[in-house]
């Protein structure tokens, strides 16, 4: 108490932005589930509020559409890794040509947890024919659906059914593949930063900073995902105590 308060000022920096606080929007996807405008105003408030906005790879709306969206506020993509190397290659591409900063590698999902609830309730709004558009929108992804046979206009949901499985498609990558990923981003990019996220072990946080990522993101998944694990400020703390530096 006593303290003077009456000037306060809570902006920071990350990888170069100069943001109002340190907080920022997460990659939440399928934003179509709660407004049929989807991710767009969303990333538009970030821009008004002056805070960093990540894009997921499950986002509903095209990659161009939301950067214009979120104007010149800072912006980030979070990638789920494909198998597809040429469809990987494209969505980072069409990241960095819409103004997306900086690429987040989420590393925790190669596989949906598995949720009681929305097996009972068939909640995966993927294969009911919403919220595929970010992938819908891509050339690449268009390109196999046609080797598929899929008309995403007369078959919705099984091209919606086909992005979630590029997305989420059960084959767990290792870090042999995140040098590929990485010098990818950055060749594209002209070397914007590359990001680790869902890292919860202290060597895990190690290994990053020695193939040379620029930052991490500790995380479980809001224990969406990761619904086993520790508490993700429980394992930040565990992280800075092991002499990790970033």
């Amino acid at each position: 108490m006593l303290r003077d308060t009456n000037k306060r000022d809570t902006s920071t920096s990350i990888f170069g932005h100069k943001v109002s606080a340190p907080i920022g929007f997460a990659p939440i996807g399928i934003n179509k589930i709660y407004h049929p405008a989807g991710e767009l105003p969303v990333a538009k408030v970030a821009k008004e509020l002056n805070l960093p906005y990540c894009l997921s790879t499950a986002g509903s709306q095209p990659i161009e559409d939301v950067g214009r969206a979120n104007g010149e506020g800072p912006r980030f993509f979070q990638l789920y890794l494909p198998h597809d190397d040429e469809l990987t290659v494209s969505l980072l591409t069409r990241a960095h040509e819409s103004g997306f900063g900086a690429c987040i590698l989420t590393l925790d999902t190669w596989q949906l947890g598995w949720r009681h609830d929305d097996v009972a309730n068939s909640n995966y709004a993927f294969y009911h024919g919403l919220g595929a558009d970010l992938g819908l929108s891509d050339p690449v992804f268009r390109k196999r659906l046609a080797q598929a046979g899929i008309d995403p206009k007369t078959m919705p949901n099984e091209a919606g059914a086909k992005w979630i499985d590029n997305v989420w498609h059960g084959r767990a990558h290792s870090w042999e593949k995140m040098p590929w990923v990485m010098e990818t981003w950055r060749r594209i990019s002209g070397g914007k930063p590359f990001v680790l996220k869902g890292i919860q072990h202290v060597a895990d946080a190690r290994k990053a900073v020695e193939i040379g990522c620029d930052g991490i993101v500790v995380s479980n998944h809001a224990g969406r995902q990761v619904d086993g694990a520790i508490a993700s400020l429980d394992a930040l703390e565990n992280i800075v105590e092991g002499e990790f530096v970033l």
